[in-house]
């Protein structure tokens, strides 16, 4: 059935300039839709858009938008949607404490304070440690990407190594990385591809070092587990003494001077005569008695075949030869 001319639309002329700084275009390549395709596709910065000026159909006659009103849309839109989500953020742990200060305090031995102090501690602990170490018994979760795609992304690899896909592509994905893993306790040590360095890289759990290659990551976080163990045990049994240690060690950022290596000097020279000092004032006492005892002369009684201190003759006249 053929359709009249007075039934049909009166279609808008498109005009080939920016929607937004009413630039005409003039390459293609610096044109961008705003409705990608016959099923009239969204994508980020025309959902800025739409939410700064109004809604944008298909019948109007300014359709696209320049690349550089591109971008600032999509920093828009990367900026609203990290502004969302911290603002969730934020709500929850709000409303999760006002509930546990409302709620009545359990009754424990222990001092609430002093657990109080105990778990933040913990958490921020647990908080340094790199996403790529976590327990034996947890798993990375995978969750949906809210700034560039609606997709879901490995949390290890950038997007170059590893396109956002759906859910279950990403598990077997992570499955990998775990297979592949550094055991170490009770955690385990993935390889990290980000951008933390240049490369694939493990973290260790210890410390803040970084490591290439998978037999120097095993090997160094075995003795930075002894040495923290040893470092601890010498701190509890001599603290002064690691702390004045310490006080003498030359600052590794930064090459020292001659004075500063000349004052060190003098002051470790006067630690060791200090405390040479000591021991031979512990010691002076023992050394003064036995001087004491050398230089007293013992002397015979006249009286009988008895030997005694001089000092002590008088009294041994006075109580056997009265």
């Amino acid at each position: 059935m053929a359709v009249s001319q007075q039934d049909k639309t009166p279609h808008k002329s498109i005009r080939d300039v920016c929607r937004l700084c009413d630039i005409t275009f003039t390459d293609k390549r610096d044109k961008h839709n705003l409705i990608i395709g016959a099923r009239e596709v969204k994508p980020a910065y025309t959902s800025a858009l739409e939410e700064l000026t109004g809604p944008v159909n298909a019948t109007d006659d300014l359709i696209a938008v320049c690349g550089s009103c591109r971008n600032l849309l999509n920093r828009y839109h990367r900026c609203s949607c990290e502004v969302k989500r911290i603002g969730a953020l934020v709500r929850s742990m709000s409303r999760a404490h006002s509930a546990a200060r409302c709620a009545e305090p359990t009754p424990t031995d222990d001092d609430p304070v002093r657990k109080r102090i105990k778990i933040e501690h913990e958490d921020l602990a647990i908080s340094q440690i790199h996403l790529s170490v976590f327990s034996l018994d947890e798993i990375p979760a995978v969750e949906r990407c809210t700034t560039c795609c609606s997709q879901f992304h490995c949390p290890l690899c950038p997007k170059h190594l590893f396109k956002p896909s759906k859910p279950s592509r990403v598990r077997q994905h992570l499955e990998v990385h775990i297979k592949n893993a550094i055991t170490f306790e009770d955690k385990k040590i993935c390889r990290c591809n980000l951008t933390c360095r240049n490369g694939g890289h493990y973290h260790c759990p210890i410390c803040d070092t970084t490591v290439i290659r998978r037999t120097d990551m095993e090997a160094h976080v075995k003795s930075c587990a002894i040495q923290q163990t040893s470092t601890s045990a010498a701190a509890q049994s001599n603290p002064s003494q690691d702390s004045s240690f310490l006080s003498l060690q030359p600052s590794p950022s930064a090459s020292p001077s001659p004075d500063l290596l000349v004052q060190q000097s003098i002051q470790t020279s006067s630690i060791i005569h200090s405390s040479a000092d000591t021991q031979l004032s512990s010691l002076s006492p023992l050394i003064s008695s036995f001087v004491e005892t050398e230089k007293l002369k013992k002397v015979d009684c006249p009286l009988c075949s008895v030997t005694c201190l001089k000092k002590n003759l008088a009294k041994h006249m006075q109580r056997k030869h009265p």
